[in-house]
């Protein structure tokens, strides 16, 4: 039988929290139009995203199985990582790399010859807030949702969708997977300095596809009816804050937590939700062996 998804891996080619109601609009951003408010918003995205260089911090991800109507069952796992942030060089410019090293699973380090299940964490590329620099947003539309206080802090809610729809893809290791396919979702903006303070994102409908036929575990190779699988929510709210760094002084726009939920007919695992929390944000010195 398959195993669940590794990790979801979202392309966005166009990332939990409740929100009290929309508030009257008596803010920063009152009046301006919606690319003024968004250049402004990609030039605070940009000024964070070039200061990312050679961090690291401690990530905690709790994982929770679902039951059919949404609630805990059975034992929650979690993960103790190291996190680092790494600056790439590249022929079209640089990119961040994001990099784990796992220190604990569930309160004890890990075994000598430790390996990841399908469900556990596992490094990725990329930004959360990527989608909103000036070179990618002509792939999504954008559009005012309206106003509102989150968690005491008046924001501008901003909606986006890919501005075209593309097919979702599933990609197959063994027996875990990932999926890369589009999302659509709402920003909170803190309309005085145009920070992004909360990021919301749902796919932008259910993905289905099946399990090869042979699968490769190890140097043992199986074969085995190809099975129907279809993700039907994969829903994760990132918020985000500031964090003061010294040598060289810089306060950064960085991911304080994030809660995803997904559920996929067919797999093994079909529910579960995941909280990360990130602390103690510093920098490194020294080189990063990257693979």
């Amino acid at each position: 039988m398959n195993r669940p998804v590794r990790q979801l891996l979202i392309i966005i080619l166009a990332p939990g929290l409740l929100c009290s109601p929309a508030l009257p609009r008596t803010t920063a951003a009152e009046g301006k139009q919606l690319p003024e408010i968004l250049e402004r918003v990609g030039e605070r995205v940009l000024f964070y995203h070039d200061g990312l260089t050679n961090i690291i911090c401690t990530e905690v991800v709790r994982q929770q199985d679902l039951n059919s109507l949404m609630a805990p069952e059975g034992r929650p796992r979690e993960w103790v990582y190291e996190f680092k942030i790494v600056r790439q060089p590249g022929e079209s410019g640089a990119t961040i790399r994001e990099m784990r090293e796992v220190k604990l699973v569930d309160g004890k380090p890990p075994e000598k010859n430790h390996r990841p299940k399908c469900t556990d964490p596992e490094s990725a590329s990329g930004s959360p807030l990527r989608f909103l620099l000036p070179k990618d947003r002509a792939d999504y539309s954008f559009s005012i949702a309206g106003n509102e206080d989150l968690q005491g802090v008046p924001a501008l809610v901003i909606a986006f969708a890919p501005a075209r729809l593309d097919p979702p893809k599933a990609e197959w290791k063994g027996s875990c997977f990932r999926i890369s396919a589009q999302k659509k979702g709402r920003i909170w903006v803190n309309p005085k300095t145009y920070d992004v303070i909360q990021v919301e994102m749902q796919l932008t409908g259910p993905v289905e596809f099946k399990s090869p036929r042979v699968s490769r575990t190890g140097i043992f190779w199986k074969m085995g009816a190809s099975r129907k699988l279809a993700l039907k929510k994969s829903d994760t709210t990132i918020r985000f804050r500031q964090v003061v760094f010294s040598d060289p002084d810089q306060v950064l726009l960085l991911p304080e937590s994030r809660e995803s939920v997904t559920v996929i007919e067919g797999a093994r695992t079909p529910r579960f939700r995941t909280l990360t929390n990130y602390s103690n944000y510093r920098r490194f010195v020294g080189e990063i062996k990257l693979r």
